[in-house]
């Protein structure tokens, strides 16, 4: 993502935590930051999204499916329809079914999506308020969720701001049926692992697919059982668990690596 593109993110998400009042973690309400802008939230049935925002006139509506389970979900993505609106992309009209072809979440340009990501990251869980938690030499995902607790972000978005914000040489990555779907590097994950890959037997989220029950503490592996080029460069840790959301299923790992073993992996 262009660095500009991110700072323009960044400070709209800003502005609105000023404009709101919010300066503590409680104060942090993606319903009410809407309301402050005159956009209406509504809770219901909503096919093929967890959230979607459209204008009726100049008036907009955001519509939240009533199927989300975690209410910090729920507020990520109310964050992330407002980062649409203030970022300027394109709106859907509520009774005009041929503009939603453009403007659904699935059919927008990737830089849309990722900057109204960055927005909703940014706007309920600001830097300045949660760069304590992601502070550590390896972080796990008990940071994550003192964070989603802290914060109105799912335990995904709240995993995703500890990689983005840690010091660490770190990544998280959502696996589903033994294959790797998704990736998120640290900044100083040198290291590349490929969506599509088949989970080492190695990796607790293997284990889960192969009926294993997955384990709740950070275990220690070797780091080839992720990255497989790095033989004999040291551990890796994994610390996962499965993401309860309708849709979703699969298991989350963070993957953290101490300075010795991110200096022999191949990059």
């Amino acid at each position: 993502m262009a660095r500009g593109s991110r700072k323009r993110a960044e400070l709209a998400a800003a502005d609105l935590l000023t404009r709101v009042g919010a300066t503590r973690p409680e104060h942090i309400d993606p319903v009410l930051s809407a309301k402050t802008l005159g956009i209406e939230v509504a809770f219901g049935q909503l096919a093929g999204a967890t959230a979607r925002i459209c204008h009726n006139g100049r008036k907009a509506r955001i519509r939240v499916s009533d199927q989300i389970v975690l209410a910090g979900r729920a507020a990520f993505s109310i964050a992330h329809e407002l980062g649409h609106y203030l970022l300027g992309h394109t709106i859907a009209s509520e009774h005009d079914e041929r503009t939603w072809a453009h403007a659904t979440c699935d059919r927008r340009p990737v830089h849309e999506e990722r900057e109204a990501d960055v927005f909703a990251s940014t706007h309920t869980m600001p830097e300045a308020m949660v760069r304590a938690h992601c502070d550590l030499d390896t972080p796990n995902l008990y940071a994550a969720r003192a964070v989603a607790r802290l914060f109105p972000a799912s335990p995904v978005a709240s995993a995703r701001r500890v990689i983005d914000l840690s010091p660490a040489t770190c990544a998280v990555v959502y696996s589903e049926t033994g294959r790797v779907r998704w990736i998120h590097y640290g900044r100083r994950f040198r290291a590349r692992i490929f969506p599509g890959t088949r989970l080492h037997v190695a990796t607790l989220a293997r284990a889960h697919f192969d009926g294993v029950a997955l384990e709740h503490e950070p275990r220690a592996l070797p780091v080839a059982s992720w990255i497989p080029r790095a033989i004999d460069a040291g551990t890796i840790l994994e610390h996962a668990e499965v993401v309860p959301e309708l849709g979703w299923g699969g298991v989350l790992s963070m993957l953290s690596m101490p300075p010795e073993t991110s200096a022999r992996a191949p990059g």
